[in-house]
């Protein structure tokens, strides 16, 4: 009875795609330096079969710094930092500021959850 119950569960969460490798759009050369919190953007992240992590105004990806990764957790992607922390769900409201260097192009830096947070952003 109980090996019924964990195979059940076992594949249950393999058909939703838990832990499975989602696709992250990364930047390999992105360092790792923050910029000002002055530039910054408070968007809605959806998740993407192409992308993983897009803008849901206007479906934008995602870039992320290099040694992030992607992981299923059902239908949202969760972004995973190089010391495996979830820094980001899809499905939710964050705040973002970039990395510079790159100075050419958004490479998402800090993540905060914003739930509150009206849409929008400052210089970028």
């Amino acid at each position: 009875m109980k090996a019924r119950i964990i195979a059940a569960l076992a594949l249950g969460l393999l058909l939703l795609g838990c832990g499975r490798s989602a696709p992250l759009r990364v930047d390999k050369e992105a360092s790792a330096q923050n910029c000002c919190l002055l530039s910054y953007v408070v968007i809605d992240v959806v998740a993407d079969p192409t992308f993983g992590t897009v803008n849901k105004a206007g479906g934008e990806p995602l870039t992320w710094p290099s040694g992030f990764t992607g992981r299923w957790a059902g239908s949202e992607v969760e972004v995973v930092d190089t010391a495996g922390r979830v820094v980001l769900t899809t499905g939710g409201r964050y705040w973002l500021s970039p990395l510079y260097p790159p100075w050419d192009r958004f490479v998402v830096g800090e993540v905060r959850p914003c739930a509150d947070c009206d849409l929008g952003g400052g210089p970028l």
